[in-house]
């Protein structure tokens, strides 16, 4: 996420974005003389100054929308798309979740589940040795669902592949171990994140039909309208994804303020958690790293580690009540465009990690123990 205000604006709105921020050198000297991170409250902007490097910004809000294809990582161009009417009956209720308490400090008679890869000492030096505050709410606990909804023109594309083979092969991936340093505590008792994302399906919507603008609301009716539909279930501890073609924009700020966000809404009586993803083409030196990248798609590249940062955030801090430093920035937003010890591949793009038979280049995550620090795995 990385655009917050202060807290008590925080935790009493209902439309806060949380993003992923675009990379330095795409902000101008001319307007900005230091970076900032945008918050938006009830579609009141504020500027934040940020001491971070690369300008990462997370947005959230309330999305709409849908027409989708389950289960292949390609897409099959014999699928037919069905168009889906806004009237459908689904409960929506725009109420963002609001953050509790701050956390409270191990009292030495604290139980533990999950992970449990900290020890009682780390979990007390949580409030801010570790750089990265609790702040009373719930993390995502479990193997985790991430449904992609792929919205546009993307038939003569390798993305949706590539982003899939990414997803498919989470489960074990040391990466996803940063995650395992952060925890809910619930009367006294800490449970970790103890899961990783699980590729749960695909959708393509090929309809345009909020066409080539997109703003929030409508982001939001792409993945509310895919659940509507039954092209994907509805789950309140999975992640849903819709991720946009070159084509489209995101007229809220993509590009302009952040690659991509993550937010959490309320369907039909559940909390549903939810991320938007920019096609990076639209702005490669903003939202892509290397002019040759891993797979050879720099669209495609560039999302997966926008997809990355998203994730990470929507399971540590999914209502944007859990995790978040000071300056409100979570565990994505503090290792943002820092990729730690990186390899040239056989292509001559640089990479820091593989998962599948792929190579990636994924920023690094917050991992929550030993002072706080970047890092790509968590033992």
């Amino acid at each position: 996420m990385r655009e917050r205000d202060n807290k008590k604006e925080r935790l009493i709105s209902s439309r806060i974005r949380v993003s992923i921020p675009i990379l330095p050198n795409m902000i101008s000297s001319r307007v900005l003389s230091l970076l900032v991170v945008v918050v938006c409250i009830s579609q009141v902007c504020a500027l934040i100054p940020l001491d971070a490097k690369p300008v990462t910004l997370d947005h959230k809000r309330t999305p709409r929308m849908g027409i989708v294809v389950d289960g292949p990582t390609e897409k099959d161009p014999s699928v037919t798309h069905h168009d889906i009417d806004d009237s459908q009956n689904i409960v929506v209720d725009h109420e963002h979740f609001r953050g509790g308490q701050n956390g409270q400090p191990d009292d030495g008679a604290t139980k533990h589940t999950g992970a449990g890869a900290l020890t009682p000492g780390q979990i007390s030096a949580t409030g801010g040795l570790n750089k990265i505050n609790y702040n009373g709410g719930k993390v995502m606990l479990g193997n985790i669902p991430v449904y992609l909804i792929f919205y546009g023109n993307f038939s003569a594309s390798t993305t949706p592949k590539i982003l899939t083979d990414l997803v498919g092969n989470l489960v074990g991936a040391a990466w996803w171990t940063t995650a395992f340093s952060y925890f809910q505590r619930s009367s006294g008792v800490y449970s970790f994140v103890n899961g990783f994302p699980q590729y749960g399906g695909i959708v393509y919507d090929t309809s345009y039909k909020y066409g080539t603008q997109l703003t929030d609301s409508q982001i939001y009716y792409v993945v509310s309208n895919a659940i509507g539909a039954g092209k994907v279930p509805l789950n309140d501890n999975a992640m849903y994804v819709v991720l946009t073609s070159q084509d489209v924009n995101a007229v809220s700020g993509m590009c302009t303020n952040y690659c991509g966000w993550h937010y959490s809404d309320i369907i039909s009586g559940k909390s549903i958690k939810y991320a938007y993803i920019g096609s990076p083409l639209r702005c490669p030196s903003s939202c892509v790293s290397g002019s040759i990248t891993p797979n050879g798609n720099k669209e495609a590249d560039g999302m997966a580690n926008t997809l990355m940062h998203e994730l990470v955030e929507m399971v540590s801090d999914p209502n944007v009540d859990a995790w978040y430093d000071p300056s409100y920035m979570e565990n994505g937003d503090k290792c943002a465009w820092k990729f730690g010890t990186t390899y040239k591949t056989a292509i001559g793009a640089t990479a820091n990690t593989r998962i599948g038979t792929r190579d990636f280049l994924l920023q690094q995550n917050w991992v929550n123990a030993n002072g706080g620090y970047c890092g790509t795995s968590f033992v």
